[in-house]
C-alpha cells in the first residue's frame, strides 16, 4: 500500500510537470533567445545578454499575479482562500525564479510551495487551487503560463499572459491575455 502511494504520488508530479512542459511547448521556439525565469538568454553574441534584476522580476511576477487572480474572477465562478504556486526547482531554465513573493496579491493569500506539498494539499483540500506558474522574462517582454489545478490535482484551465516592456514609462504593459479551458464551466 506504501508503494502504490508513493507511486501515485509520484505521478502526480510527474503530471504536474507534463502539463506545464506541454503548455509552454507551442511558446518554446519564441523564446529561445530570451531571458528564461531570470537567467541568462541564449545568445550568439554575449553583449545581448538582457536581464532584468531579481526587484523587477518580482514585480512583474506579481503584476501577472494580480492580472490572473482578476481575469479569474472575472471569467469564472470562482473565489480563492489562498492560492498555491508551486515552486518547481529541478535545475531547468524554466524553473520558478529565486524571488520572495508578496505574501497577499489582489487580496488573496499567496503560499509557494514544493510540487510535492501541492500534490499533498490537493489529496488533503480538493477544493484548494494549485498553479504550476511558468515565466519566461527578458528586458523587452515577459511570457507567463499559469497552470491551474484544482479538485484533487484535476487540470481546471491555462491563463497565458504576455507583457511588453515600455521604455518612456519603464514598466512592463499587458499586450495580451487568455484561457485556454480544459472543461472546467466558465461563466458566472
Amino acid at each position: 500500500m506504501l508503494y502504490t502511494t508513493m507511486n501515485t504520488s509520484s505521478l502526480l508530479i510527474l503530471s504536474t510537470w507534463l502539463l506545464g512542459l506541454i503548455a509552454c511547448f507551442n511558446h518554446s521556439a519564441s523564446h529561445s533567445e530570451k531571458t528564461l525565469a531570470g537567467h541568462s538568454p541564449v545568445t550568439s553574441d554575449a553583449s545581448n545578454t538582457q536581464t532584468v534584476s531579481k526587484d523587477e522580476l518580482t514585480k512583474i511576477y506579481a503584476q501577472a499575479i494580480a492580472l490572473y487572480i482578476r481575469s479569474v474572477h472575472a471569467d469564472y465562478p470562482i473565489t480563492f482562500d489562498t492560492l498555491y504556486f508551486g515552486k518547481h526547482v529541478y535545475g531547468q531554465p524554466d524553473d520558478f525564479p529565486d524571488i520572495q513573493l508578496p505574501e497577499t496579491i489582489a487580496h488573496i493569500p499567496i503560499r509557494l510551495v514544493t510540487p510535492e506539498a501541492g500534490s499533498q494539499k490537493q489529496k488533503e483540500h480538493k477544493s484548494s487551487w494549485y498553479i504550476n506558474l511558468i515565466g519566461w522574462v527578458d528586458a523587452q517582454k515577459a511570457d507567463f503560463t499559469f497552470v491551474t489545478f484544482s479538485n484533487g490535482f484535476e487540470h481546471q484551465f491555462d491563463f497565458f499572459a504576455v507583457y511588453t516592456y515600455n521604455a518612456q514609462s519603464k514598466a512592463f504593459e499587458l499586450a495580451t491575455s487568455r484561457f485556454e479551458n480544459f472543461g472546467f464551466r466558465k461563466g458566472k
